[in-house]
This record gives structure tokens, C-alpha cells and sequence, in this order.
């Protein structure tokens, strides 16, 4: 028995060190490397125009503009929290705020109700 097991171990170690070709990496012709290249150069030099900073419209963690006698609007946007994150709308770092600034960005703070 220990032998059987000994040539099997051995046959196994033999096949494991057998050498195997690898295959070639050879691009595709039809991969457009240059022209990526390309694009990705003068993308990373071109130079974006500076914004200008904005104050932010909510960055509190309480949003009542649903409560508190604000009038109607537009748009009334109604946001679950996370369960750790503190007021009704979360942090202003978090998904919450950067939604709702986003939002009153494209369509305006005096259709926004949050």
C-alpha cells in the first residue's frame, strides 16, 4: 500500500514540475490602442475652468420645510435617513443633503420642498 501511495505522489510531483506553454498575449488588431491613448493624454492635460463654490442650500441634518409653514412647491421631496445618521435628513456630507442641493441646482430652490 505504501508504495502504491509513494508512485502516486511521485507521479503527481512529476506532472505539477511538467513545464506548459503559456499562450501568447497578442493584442487584438482591432483594439484601438492608439487612439486611446490618444484620448486619455489630452483628456489628463486639459485644464477644467474653476468653479465657483456655492453655499450650500441644506447642510443642517433637520430639513421641516414640510412642517413648518413653508408654502407649497413644485417638487416635495420626502427622504428616509439612515437608521445611525442624526436629524431626518442625515448629515450633510451624507446622500441626503448632496441630493437635495443637486436637485434645487437644476430646478431651483423655490421648487424644492424638503
Amino acid at each position: 500500500m505504501k508504495a502504491v501511495q509513494t508512485l502516486l505522489l511521485a507521479l503527481a510531483g512529476t506532472a505539477l514540475a511538467a513545464p506548459v506553454e503559456a499562450p501568447s498575449s497578442q493584442l487584438d488588431p482591432d483594439f484601438p490602442l492608439a487612439e486611446l491613448e490618444a484620448y486619455y493624454t489630452a483628456k489628463f492635460e486639459e485644464t477644467s475652468p474653476a468653479t465657483p463654490l456655492a453655499a450650500r442650500q441644506y447642510s443642517a441634518s433637520v430639513s421641516n420645510q414640510l412642517t413648518d409653514g413653508t408654502p407649497c412647491r413644485a417638487v416635495t421631496l420626502i427622504y428616509a435617513r439612515g437608521t445611525t445618521q442624526q436629524g431626518n435628513i442625515g448629515d450633510p456630507a451624507a446622500v441626503g443633503p448632496l441630493t437635495f442641493n443637486n436637485l434645487a441646482r437644476l430646478i431651483g430652490t423655490a421648487n424644492l420642498a424638503v
